[in-house]
């Protein structure tokens, strides 16, 4: 299956674009609305193998080598002997207007001035274009590491009930396969009624199966089985305050070699937070993903929670659709759902600049 993502000023345009470049049997995966800026995303799907990168042509890389090598030739001699090569300059630092657009795009989302202070200082550093320079400077505020299988590792999906864990491990996957990657799936969430059918349905969708593992000892079975694959793998919704329910995850954690990520829907208060991730960090979670990002207004102060806990932000998930995937994590990902996210600035601020949406718009 070949899937692409198209843009356009109204649905109709996006559309039309997809038509023009996958002809009319392509199917809609999704469809996306930017609230700041308009514009429609749409993915779109066909039949088939995905494309594969066309090898270069030998005739034309011997000719760009040629002109490069000329070109180089060419600049080196019109500098005078012992000359040192050009430098090109940093980017300008951010403007007092772009400054204050920014902070006014983080005190809505509800960080702490702290580090704000520390997320704008290195933002002003950066320089460029105020999105971009958020990212930098969010980057250094905050801890990312975005989630990618490993092989010998199974990634183990843990968190508190209804919080999207089935539906981001299945994003995982589906990534994954994308990728050329074909990860084991496996769901030791064996009680809940409809949860191994749900996962099994996922896998299918893109060409996998599904085991479930009903103890410790199956468990500790299938990754053995697994060899050198990556696996996901899938538990049941986990209350922390249950310390029966918080026993038996610990008995099939202590199985092989493990990565706990903890599993967060975003729109959780984020004191809240932090008193749910505690007993997931005390067994092992070191990252967490955030989920549902496209029904809550604010992030910035639930991700400054959890980081604050001892948690590093490892993806982002803002769509129903498969399809969509999960956006690894960094400090330009997340600045792009925190501007998308903020209210209009104030006359004079400089945020309507800095968006990417407003931009293109």
């Amino acid at each position: 299956m070949r899937i692409r993502t198209f843009h356009g000023a109204s649905i109709g345009e996006a559309m039309a674009r997809v038509r023009e470049a996958m002809g009319a049997d392509a199917i809609i995966l999704s469809t996306h609305e930017h609230r700041r800026g308009g514009g429609v995303e749409v993915k779109a799907a066909t039949e088939g193998p995905a494309e594969t990168p066309r090898a270069a042509d030998p005739a034309y890389s011997a000719l760009a080598s040629r002109l490069a090598a000329r070109l180089d030739a060419e600049l080196r001699a019109a500098l005078p002997p012992g000359a040192a090569p050009t430098v090109l300059p940093s980017p300008p630092r951010l403007g007092t207007a772009e400054l204050r657009g920014l902070y006014h795009c983080l005190a809505a989302q509800g960080l702490s001035r702290p580090l704000m202070a520390r997320a704008l200082k290195a933002a002003r550093d950066a320089g460029g274009h105020a999105d971009g320079a958020l990212g930098a400077g969010l980057e250094a505020a905050l801890a990312f590491e975005p989630l990618s299988l490993r092989p010998h590792t199974a990634h183990v999906l843990v968190g508190p009930p209804g919080m999207g864990k089935t539906a981001a491990l299945a994003k995982l996957a589906a990534t994954a396969v994308l990728t050329g990657e074909r990860p084991v799936i496996l769901s030791t969430d064996t009680l809940r009624a409809g949860a191994l059918a749900q996962i099994e349905a996922y896998a299918g969708v893109i060409g996998l199966g599904a085991r479930a593992c009903e103890s410790p000892e199956a468990f500790a079975e299938a990754l053995l089985a697994a060899g050198a694959a990556p696996v996901l793998a899938d538990t049941p919704g986990t209350n922390p305050r249950k310390p029966s329910e918080l026993k038996d995850l610990r008995r099939f954690l202590g199985k092989g070699r493990l990565d706990p990520v903890l599993v967060i829907a975003a729109g959780t208060d984020p004191r809240e937070a932090v008193a749910l991730a505690a007993p997931f960090h005390e067994i092992g979670a070191r990252r967490f993903l955030l989920t549902r990002i496209d029904t809550a207004e604010r992030l910035g102060s639930l991700v400054e929670a959890l980081v604050g806990a001892g948690l590093s932000l490892a993806g982002l998930g803002g769509s129903p659709y498969l399809a969509d995937g999960l956006e690894p994590a960094s400090g330009a990902g997340l600045a792009r759902a925190l501007l998308d996210r903020s209210p209009p600035p104030p006359p004079g601020d400089a945020l309507a600049a800095a968006s990417p949406a407003r931009r293109s718009a």
